[in-house]
C-alpha cells in the first residue's frame, strides 16, 4: 500500500513540475512529453540576443559500467553524479551564466551556458578544471560502494542563433561529442558559422576543366570545378567539403554548385556536355531533388539532357538498390550520370554493373604512369570490358604526362581530361593545340 502511495506522490509531483516556470526547473528537469524546460531556456536567452554554449560530459567507458553493476548501483552512481554537478558547476560559472543542466542518453551530462564573454581558449582551460574537479568529487562520494573511477570526454560547442533552439541545441550536441571523440575539431562551431556565410553571400566560385575526344582530339564537354573565398579554410575544393559534410551543409553547397554552374551554362550560351560533382548523400536526400526541380524553373533554358552528374566517390552507397532508385528520378527528369573515381574509393564494377551509368570516369590512380604499370594496363582494359559491354562511354582522369595520354590513344579510350590537356579555367575554356589530331597525322605519315 505504501509503495503504491509513494509512486501516485512521485507522479502527482511530477505534473505539478510540469507547470513551474523554466528557471525553476534548470538543474537535471524532468524529460517532460508536453514541454522541454532546456529548449525553453535556450530559446529565450537567444531571442534576447545572447549567445549560448554547450558543455559536454560524456561518460567514459559507459556501456561496461552498465554490463557490470546491477541497476539499483546504476542509478545510485546517476543520482550521485547529479548531485555533484549542482554543487561543482556553480563553482565556476555565475549562477546568471548557466541556463540549464540536463543528462542526454545514457552517458551524456550536458550545461548549457549563457556566454559569459570568454574567448575559446580560456573556456577550454575552464572546462578541464571542471571536470577534474566533478571527477575528483565523483570519487570521493561513491568509493565505498563502487570501484570503477568515473571519467569524462569533454568538448563545447556553440549553440546557432538565428535557427529553431531545438534544432540549435541537437546540433550543438552532436558537435560536442563528436568533437569529445575526437571527430570533428574544437572550432567547428565557428567553422560551421564561416561555412553557412559562405553559401548564404553564394561566395564560391566555378572553373571548368575540358573533356577531350580522343578520337578527335575536340572538347565534348566540361567538368566544373568549386572554389571556395580565397584566404579562407575553404579555399581548396578538398577542405570545402569536407567542411560541408561535417557541418551537415553538404547539400546546400552542392545545390550551389549546381546553381552557379546554371548561372554560367546560361552566360556562355554553351550546349556541350556539363559535368557537375555530386555526394552520394545529396543523392539520396530527397531536398535534393526538390531543389533541382525549383532550378530548372529558375533556368528554362537549361536542358536536363545537357548535365551529367558525377557520383563522387567520398561516401560508400550503403543500399545499392535504394540508391538505384533514387537515380532513377534523376534519370525520368533527363539528366545523365556519371561513376567518377572508377578503380579507387569505393567505386568498384560490381556497383557499375548495378548502376549502369551513362559515363565512366576511371581515377587518376590508375591512370598515373600506366605507361609503366601493367597491372594498372590490365585494371583499364577490364574496366574497358565493362563499359563496351554496358555501353558506357569512359573518360580518363588526371592524365598529366603525354606517355600517359598515348596509351590511352592505343586503347582507343573514348576522352581524357587532365592537365595535360588544360587547367581548370573560368567557363568554358577551349584548346587551341589539338594534340590528338596531330598524333593521328603522325600515323599516317608513319612518324
Amino acid at each position: 500500500m505504501y509503495q503504491k502511495t509513494y509512486k501516485g506522490w512521485e507522479r502527482f509531483r511530477m505534473w505539478m513540475k510540469l507547470m513551474y516556470p523554466a528557471r525553476c526547473l534548470h538543474q537535471f528537469p524532468p524529460h517532460f512529453i508536453m514541454r522541454d524546460v532546456v529548449i525553453e531556456q535556450v530559446d529565450r536567452a537567444l531571442r534576447s540576443g545572447n549567445r549560448c554554449m554547450l558543455l559536454l560530459f560524456d561518460v567514459k567507458q559507459h556501456a561496461e559500467m552498465k554490463a557490470l553493476y546491477p541497476v539499483h548501483v546504476m542509478q545510485q552512481i546517476e543520482d550521485t553524479i547529479e548531485r555533484v554537478f549542482q554543487l561543482v558547476v556553480p563553482e565556476w560559472f555565475a549562477p546568471e551564466h548557466v541556463l540549464a543542466m540536463q543528462k542526454y542518453y545514457d552517458d551524456d551530462y550536458v550545461v548549457i551556458l549563457r556566454h559569459a564573454g570568454q574567448d575559446d581558449s580560456r573556456l577550454a582551460e575552464r572546462l578541464t578544471h571542471v571536470q577534474q574537479k566533478l571527477e575528483a568529487e565523483i570519487a570521493a562520494r561513491t568509493s565505498s560502494f563502487f570501484d570503477f573511477p568515473i571519467a569524462f570526454h569533454t568538448a563545447f560547442s556553440w549553440i546557432r542563433q538565428g535557427e529553431d533552439a531545438f534544432e540549435a541545441v541537437h546540433h550543438a550536441l552532436q558537435d560536442a561529442r563528436s568533437i569529445a571523440k575526437r571527430h570533428l575539431p574544437a572550432n567547428i562551431g565557428h567553422l560551421r558559422a564561416a561555412l553557412r556565410q559562405v553559401l548564404e553571400e553564394e561566395q564560391i566560385r566555378v572553373l571548368a576543366q575540358p573533356i577531350v575526344s580522343l578520337d578527335t582530339g575536340h572538347i565534348t564537354g566540361w567538368e566544373v570545378l568549386t572554389r571556395g573565398p580565397e584566404n579562407t579554410p575553404f579555399a581548396m575544393p578538398d577542405q570545402l567539403f569536407h567542411y560541408a559534410y561535417q557541418t551537415d551543409l553538404l547539400v546546400h553547397l552542392e545545390l550551389l554548385v549546381v546553381k552557379k554552374a546554371f548561372m554560367v551554362i546560361r552566360q556562355q550560351n554553351t550546349t556541350r556536355p556539363v559535368f557537375l560533382n555530386v555526394t552520394v548523400p545529396s543523392l539520396k536526400n530527397p531536398y535534393f531533388f526538390q531543389s533541382l526541380t525549383k532550378l530548372l524553373t529558375q533556368f528554362p533554358e537549361i536542358d536536363p539532357q545537357q548535365i551529367v552528374f558525377e557520383i563522387t566517390e567520398r561516401h560508400p552507397i550503403d543500399d545499392l538498390a535504394a540508391f538505384s532508385r533514387s537515380l532513377g528520378i534523376l534519370r525520368k527528369a533527363g539528366f545523365k550520370l556519371a561513376v567518377d573515381d572508377t578503380g579507387a574509393g569505393y567505386a568498384s564494377l560490381h556497383v557499375i554493373s548495378e548502376l549502369l551509368p551513362d559515363v565512366i570516369k576511371i581515377d587518376r590512380s590508375i591512370i598515373h604512369d600506366i605507361d609503366r604499370h601493367e597491372v594498372k594496363d590490365a585494371v583499364l582494359d577490364a574496366i574497358m570490358m565493362v563499359a563496351r559491354k554496358i555501353g558506357s562511354h569512359v573518360v580518363a582522369e588526371g592524365i598529366e604526362t603525354e606517355e600517359e595520354a598515348k596509351v590511352l590513344l592505343s586503347k582507343k579510350v573514348d576522352c581524357a581530361q587532365g592537365f595535360f590537356f588544360s587547367l581548370p579555367l573560368e567557363p568554358f575554356p577551349e584548346i587551341k593545340d589539338n594534340w590528338v589530331a596531330k598524333q593521328k597525322d603522325g600515323f599516317a605519315f608513319g612518324i
